[in-house]
């Protein structure tokens, strides 16, 4: 049986309902997939379509969307990606959506029953958000919580405390990469039906979010909606260079965007270019070279130097001959490792 749309009043006054596209992108995960869309159909909030796109092209994932699309007519399977990619798989579904907002759900991670309700209801109270946040549980790869983890992400991200509403302090989380897409409800055709920008690379998804809360107020909720699992697969324990890369050309492409967030804009940029330089320190000398001398060009703009040990041992290092710099590299890659326990 479909979950009912509750009736929506804002002020005492029915509302029309949103129809909400939950996009689902999948690449050969299909007992994973088997969990997304379970909890993507349990939603308590009914005017759903549900839309897979398939990266992978196996048979498993095949027929398990089309057993779902037969006991659920709003589940369906999309037409094959032209491009297949992490982030060209966002965007032809996204181009293949018919909701007023969209909301992503990858195939390894599950909606808690009432998540779309939830952040369809503060849209609906608050039209001037252009998009709603909410929280979300790690999981383990069995879908157990991870509760110390989840705690410390909201430390580290400073949002322990943080109230419901409209939050000032949303584009400043995008800015430093404390937003996860897969917990956030985005309404089409207010930010003028997006794509991501696949420069970006792996953190193409950020970006999404900095773009959304230039546009507009985002609605946060602190209440936990979705479970994310962690696992060896996962984007965030794929290799380091993309993300740097990414985020490097994020940083660079929102210059000047936000005058009061300048300085910490660059301060960011500073750390990823560091970290990015030491990355690649001993086998791309001439990267590394172009970084050093983005990094030196700002560094008086920014105090105390983000990132310089790293930077200057990049630097060093790149100056080696490479028979010398890969072993040196390793060496301190392990000090700083033993340091770090």
């Amino acid at each position: 049986m479909l979950a009912e749309t509750p009736a929506l009043r804002v002020f005492g006054e029915r509302v029309p309902a949103m129809k909400v596209s939950i996009l689902v992108p999948t690449c050969r995960r299909p007992r994973m997939l088997a969990e997304a869309l379970a909890s993507a159909r349990a939603q308590t909030y009914g005017d759903v379509e549900i839309v897979v796109s398939d990266d992978g092209g196996d048979d498993e994932t095949q027929r398990l969307v089309a057993a779902e699309a037969r006991v659920d007519s709003r589940v369906r399977l999309a037409p094959k990606n032209p491009r297949p990619g992490l982030f060209s798989n966002f965007n032809h579904l996204l181009d293949q959506s018919r909701g007023d907002a969209f909301f992503f759900l990858c195939d390894d991670d599950k909606l808690l029953p009432h998540c779309i309700e939830r952040l369809v209801n503060a849209l609906l109270t608050h039209p001037e958000a252009v998009a709603a946040l909410g929280e979300f549980w790690f999981c383990d790869v069995e879908g157990r919580h991870l509760e110390a983890e989840s705690r410390r992400h909201l430390a580290d991200a400073g949002r322990i405390g943080v109230e419901e509403g409209i939050w000032p302090g949303v584009l400043r989380q995008a800015m430093i990469a404390k937003l996860n897409v897969g917990c956030g409800l985005f309404r089409a055709k207010e930010l003028g039906f997006p794509r991501f920008d696949l420069e970006c690379r792996t953190v193409a998804d950020v970006d999404l979010w900095v773009r959304t809360a230039l546009i507009g107020p985002v609605y946060y909720i602190p209440e936990r909606l979705a479970e994310i699992r962690q696992h060896p697969q996962s984007i965030s324990a794929g290799p380091l260079e993309p993300i740097l890369s990414g985020m490097i050309y994020l940083l660079t492409k929102h210059a000047g965007k936000v005058p009061e967030l300048e300085l910490e804009r660059l301060t960011v940029l500073q750390i990823f270019r560091a970290s990015y330089a030491w990355q690649l320190a001993a086998d791309e000398a001439p990267r590394v070279r172009r970084v050093v001398r983005d990094y030196l060009r700002d560094a008086a703009k920014v105090p105390h130097f983000p990132g310089i040990p790293a930077i200057l041992a990049a630097a060093l290092i790149t100056a080696l001959p490479p028979n010398v710099a890969r072993p040196v590299r390793r060496v301190t890659e392990q000090l700083k490792q033993l340091i770090r326990a």
